[in-house]
Order: structure tokens, then C-alpha cells, then sequence
């Protein structure tokens, strides 16, 4: 570069251009930059061949400082041609190149950690969703457990668990079947509330505008809502069920198991001293088959029991057998007789 009074040291430019100049000398360039439109071209100029040198992948590496520096020398060389400006040639050239590739070291290494950071928050960590449209869908997550998905349900999840902590979000109905893990609790997020757990098995329930509710089939679970402000919570053991009511945020502990909870999720229907009468309906329901009660006096029964993925023909071959009941099957129709429980 020519001495005249438009012309500055190169270094100071770089320096500027790190953001790594003395309060003197970034007046000096600024004051240099406002003298005129041809100045600030080649300011323009070097920080356009600067970053096209600089360019780095995400992950740091090493960084070989007289490849930077020729590599910059040379694309700056060749911008300046074409603008028909001198390269500066001077006696300090040798320590104006190391300052430059010094620089050029800062700069790159600085990118380099940044970009790592941001990798390894979450902003950048791959997220999946698992979504089940008509179909009920099971699936196994990084961790282990096993989660199954009711129709027209989303889980959506990070590719890798945090360190601290496993988290999911629930839109619609889920069951989980959760991998224990003392260091790493598991959290399920809905629209009204979480659930926290180590190790268990439960249900969610979290459809948009609709009440929140928990079921807990083995183990325990802390159920959590924000009411007025504050956050609310409850803790859930095997058998009990949660309720986050929709809209205000009310936490209450529901006393009332429907027998098939669970059906949708594995196929398991749980009755504690349940009337014949609903347990009828709740079999044509599900499997679909036609049954005909002769007696009335049947459907007062009370039945206590919990069948697991099992046939409608050996469920009503339980029913007859603890109530000597006749139990006969035609074609999709199954017909009950006897005397039933009037005293009950």
C-alpha cells in the first residue's frame, strides 16, 4: 500500500476487523474509513476475503497459520488486481504476515469453540416425532423403554437424552413402560401439566383443551400442574389415577379406574367388584361379539378379576365358572344362562 495520507498499516485493519484494536487506533481506522469512498471499498474489500479464507467447518481443528496466510494473501492479491490496487509491499513484511496469520489463529479458533457450544446445547440436538395417525403404535426409545402411542397421538423427543434427564412431549395418549434410572428421571410433558418418574409403568392422557389425567399401573409417579401462578403437585402409586382439570389448572386425585384403562394400550381389562352389566358392555365394545343375557338377575353379579391380552372366550369362561353360569357360543354370539345373584 502507498504512504500518503489515505493510506493505513494493514494490520490495523485486521485488528479492527477482529474487533481486537485499542480505542486509539479503531479512531484511526474509523477516521480513515470516513475519508473517502475508496477506503472503505477496501475495507469492504479485505473483510470480504478475510471470511472467504476464514470459512471452517463446525468442529475445531488444526489450523496450519502459513496456509491461512497465503490463502488470504493470495485472494486478497487477486481482488486488488482487479481493482487495479498495489499490494503493500514493505520491509516489515515478515512480521506484518505473522501478525496476520496470529490473527487469522484467533479468529478461526474462536468460530471453531462457538460453533461446539452451540452443538451441544439444545437448540442444535436432533428431535424426533413419533406420531400414530389411525393406528395404535409402539416404539422403543434410545434409553430403553418402551412407549406405545393411542390414535391420532405425537411424542416428540430429542435423538439423545440430556445427562441430567430423560424429557419427552405428549400431544394425545400415550402408555410408558419406563427403562429405571435412579440419575436420570424420566419426564413426560402434556399441554396442562408433567409427570416425573425413575422407573414405572403409566398412562397419559393429554389431548389440547381437555382435561390432563394419569393413570399409574406399577410404581410411583409425581404429577405436576401450575394453578394461580404456582406450580401444584401429587404423587400417584400403582392403581390411582391423576386429574389436571381443564382450564384452571385444579390437581385432583381421581377415585374411579375405568376396567379398561389400559385396553387400547395392552389389552388389559382390570375389574374390582364390577356389575356383570357393564363388564357385558365393556366385552361387546371391544371384541365386538354379540351377547344375550337370559336373566336379568345375571347382570347384578359382581366380578372382580384382571384378564391380560386375553380371548373373549376364555373371558366369559372365567365368568361362568365363578358364577355357575352356562355359557353358550354360537356364530359371533355368545349366550348367558343361570340363575345369577339376586342376593348380591
Amino acid at each position: 500500500m502507498k504512504n500518503g495520507k489515505n493510506d493505513i498499516d494493514r494490520r490495523k485493519l485486521v485488528l479492527y476487523l477482529l474487533d481486537e484494536i485499542s480505542t486509539e487506533g479503531r479512531r484511526e481506522v474509523e477516521l480513515w474509513l470516513a475519508a473517502s469512498g475508496e477506503n472503505r471499498k477496501e475495507y469492504e474489500l479485505l473483510s470480504k476475503t478475510w471470511k472467504e479464507t476464514g470459512k471452517l467447518g463446525f468442529f475445531p481443528k488444526e489450523i496450519d497459520t502459513d496456509k491461512t496466510w497465503d490463502s488470504f494473501s493470495s485472494r486478497l492479491d487477486e481482488n486488488a488486481a482487479k481493482r487495479n490496487i498495489t499490494p503493500e509491499k514493505n520491509p516489515y513484511q515478515r512480521t506484518v504476515r505473522f501478525l496476520y496469520a496470529a490473527a487469522a489463529v484467533t479468529f478461526l479458533t474462536w468460530i471453531s469453540i462457538t460453533m461446539v457450544r452451540l452443538i451441544q446445547n439444545d437448540t442444535f440436538k436432533k428431535m424426533e416425532t413419533l406420531a400414530s395417525n389411525e393406528l395404535v403404535i409402539m416404539d422403543t426409545l434410545t434409553d430403553g423403554s418402551i412407549v406405545r402411542l393411542n390414535e391420532n397421538s405425537s411424542l416428540t423427543f430429542a435423538k439423545n437424552f440430556r445427562v441430567s434427564e430423560r424429557k419427552v412431549k405428549l400431544q394425545g395418549e400415550a402408555f410408558f413402560e419406563v427403562m429405571p434410572d435412579t440419575a436420570k428421571p424420566f419426564i413426560v410433558e402434556a399441554e396442562l401439566g408433567s409427570v416425573r418418574v425413575l422407573g414405572t409403568s403409566f398412562q397419559v392422557k393429554g389431548f389440547r383443551e381437555t382435561d390432563m389425567e394419569v393413570y399409574v399401573e406399577e410404581g410411583i409417579v409425581e404429577m405436576s400442574a401450575e394453578k394461580d401462578g404456582d406450580m401444584i403437585s401429587l404423587v400417584l402409586v400403582s392403581g390411582e389415577k391423576g386429574i389436571v382439570k381443564y382450564p384452571d389448572g385444579e390437581l385432583v386425585k381421581e377415585g374411579v379406574i375405568t376396567p379398561d384403562e389400559l385396553f387400547w394400550a395392552n389389552r388389559k381389562l382390570i375389574f374390582r367388584e364390577t356389575r356383570l352389566s357393564l363388564v357385558f358392555e365393556l366385552l361387546r365394545k371391544h371384541y365386538k361379539a354379540e351377547i344375550d343375557v337370559e336373566n336379568e338377575e345375571i347382570n347384578k353379579c359382581l366380578l372382580t378379576a384382571t384378564f391380560d391380552n386375553e380371548e373373549i372366550d376364555q373371558i366369559l369362561e372365567v365368568i361362568g365358572a365363578s358364577f355357575e353360569l352356562d355359557v353358550e357360543k354360537g356364530e359371533n354370539k355368545f349366550t348367558i344362562k343361570g340363575r345369577g345373584c339376586s342376593n348380591e
